[in-house]
């Protein structure tokens, strides 16, 4: 397992962890890391709630205008 400079696996395990990664969940330092650190189950709470929320949204259609208003100032020309 990585370990960033907090002692706390590096976001990226947290997330494959969130997705059900194989090799996120036979990673036992990483799960049990998780199990005992209310921060970090959080956040892998957090991240696999945002995976079924986004896996919920509808697909669009290959050719679908998805594009922002033109007249946005902040959008490059």
């Amino acid at each position: 397992m990585t370990m960033n400079s907090a002692a706390h696996p590096d976001p990226e395990r947290l997330s494959a962890l969130a997705g059900a990664d194989a090799d996120a969940l036979g990673d036992r330092d990483l799960t049990d890391h998780v199990a005992g650190c209310s921060v970090c189950e959080r956040e892998v709470n957090d991240l696999a709630t945002l995976r079924a929320a986004l896996g919920e949204l509808p697909d669009l259609a290959l050719g679908e205008d998805t594009s922002p208003v033109s007249d946005a100032p902040w959008i490059p020309k």
